[in-house]
């Protein structure tokens, strides 16, 4: 590493283990990329063509042209110096020896410069994030699953906060009690209000079943508690037929 001094050493090291992160330098004028150890020491060298069989092509690609933007102190459209750049790339995690291809965050930045001001020498970290867009993924299919679910056309469903007040009410809902969802949402109306009922422990109201009248049209109800890790009370569903 050009020029640097212990300070920097122990920078780099508390980076690759606090981050858990990988580190990697790539030398401008060489072409030439340097992986580091958790202790911020060169392990082994590669050259582009090397390196690059680590990623798809179009991946690389991207990443080779990053490099060319911050090594030739390339500006953004207000005419500063992008001294950082950041991807999220397809990468085989190749110094555990998985061939794989995972999901990574690899950030660039300038690390050294020569007499001139020109960059010498930039510094790659990635970091793996396959586990957090494995659970993003999760999530939405969960959350497609819930909103397929609230947009029925069976059922009526209510939605409120752990006080009680109404926070949605799906299109079925709105149907069966004559209602507009944005107006009650708006009014911020109870759900003791909405359903003339009066449930004063709504920690109590799971399975709570009633009638609601409109004219001659009665709507059956069925009340549902939902509770975080924490056993908190976070939200009620009236489920309505």
């Amino acid at each position: 590493m050009t020029e640097a001094n212990s300070d920097l050493s122990s920078h780099l090291a508390e980076i690759a283990k606090a981050g858990k992160v990988r580190l990697w330098i790539y030398r401008v004028r060489e072409k030439q990329f340097a992986w580091l150890d958790e202790k911020a020491s060169v392990t082994s060298t590669q050259a582009p063509d090397e390196f690059a069989k680590r990623y798809n092509k179009e991946d690389f690609t991207r990443l080779k042209a990053a490099l060319d933007r911050l090594a030739s102190q390339h500006k953004d459209a207000k005419g500063h110096e992008e001294k950082e750049e950041t991807l999220e790339l397809k990468a085989r995690d190749g110094e555990h020896g998985d061939g794989e291809l995972h999901d990574f965050v690899v950030v660039l930045s300038i690390l050294s410069r020569d007499k001139h001001g020109k960059p010498t020498e930039i510094l790659g970290t990635k970091r793996d994030v396959s586990h957090e867009h494995s659970l993003r993924a999760v999530n939405n299919s969960r959350s497609l699953s819930y909103w397929s679910i609230f947009y029925n056309d069976e059922a009526g469903i209510i939605i409120c906060d752990k006080d009680g007040y109404i926070e949605n009410v799906n299109p079925k809902a709105c149907e069966l009690f004559v209602c507009d969802t944005d107006e009650i949402v708006s009014r911020h109306m109870h759900i003791n209000q909405f359903l003339r009922t009066q449930i004063d422990d709504l920690r109590a109201a799971d399975g709570f079943r009633g009638t609601y009248t409109l004219g001659k049209t009665p709507v059956d109800y069925q009340l549902k508690t939902v509770y975080n890790d924490k056993q908190e009370l976070i939200n009620i569903f009236a489920f309505c037929l």
